[in-house]
């Protein structure tokens, strides 16, 4: 396995260079954003569809923010989910085709370095589509004017915000755990394609 790290640093550098590379990641950043403002222009129109029917408001005062930075996070994790998968099936394929992957295994790495330098690359990019998609709905759940403190409904605290961080953190884990599942999966799919088509 010797060059792995070599093969992760330049696997990584030419996608954070790439134009691809860089459009995914304002993708990352937009989708959550998009999926949340579309959320708060919904709660807005039924607020005023409620009071124009004179119905009663709903009694939620408080803790706002964390329905819609949920459903934002989640809309980018969805386009991470493709994105990963994409770039897992692409990536040994797309290089054997190209002759990028022969120039690297005569030069720097084995062939076993190759693919582990890549499957390294996985978790650095599942952390990096986390950690975007959060920043885009977080800023966007702000923007809106949502709420991060206590849930309280009819002045009765259902959830306090520091229970609901921890749960929001703590199923991050598994949610990651999954993404570089199907990374690795597309970089399986990757290896044993003739081309980056195929694997796609």
């Amino acid at each position: 396995m010797s060059g792995a790290l070599r093969v992760l640093r330049a696997e990584f550098i030419r996608l954070c260079t790439s134009r691809t590379g860089v459009v995914a990641g304002l993708l990352l950043l937009l989708v959550p954003a998009l999926r949340v403002w579309a959320a708060g222009l919904a709660s807005r129109a039924k607020e005023i569809e409620r009071a124009a029917s004179g119905a009663e408001s709903i009694g939620l005062t408080e803790g706002t923010g964390w329905a819609m930075l949920v459903d934002g996070w989640r809309a980018g994790l969805m386009l991470g989910t493709a994105l990963l998968l994409v770039q897992g099936a692409r990536s040994i394929a797309g290089d054997r085709e190209t002759g990028v992957l022969r120039l690297a295994v005569t030069r720097s790495a084995s062939r076993s370095g190759a693919v582990v330098g890549r499957a390294l690359l996985g978790p650095i990019l599942v952390a990096l589509t986390v950690a975007l998609a959060g920043i885009g709905a977080y800023l966007a759940t702000k923007g809106v004017g949502g709420d991060f403190g206590d849930l309280i409904e009819d002045d009765f605290t259902i959830f306090q915000g520091a229970e609901v961080r921890a749960e929001l953190i703590r199923s991050l884990l598994p949610v990651s755990a999954g993404l570089v599942g199907i990374h690795a999966f597309g970089l399986l799919i990757s290896s044993l394609s003739r081309g980056p088509v195929l694997a796609l």
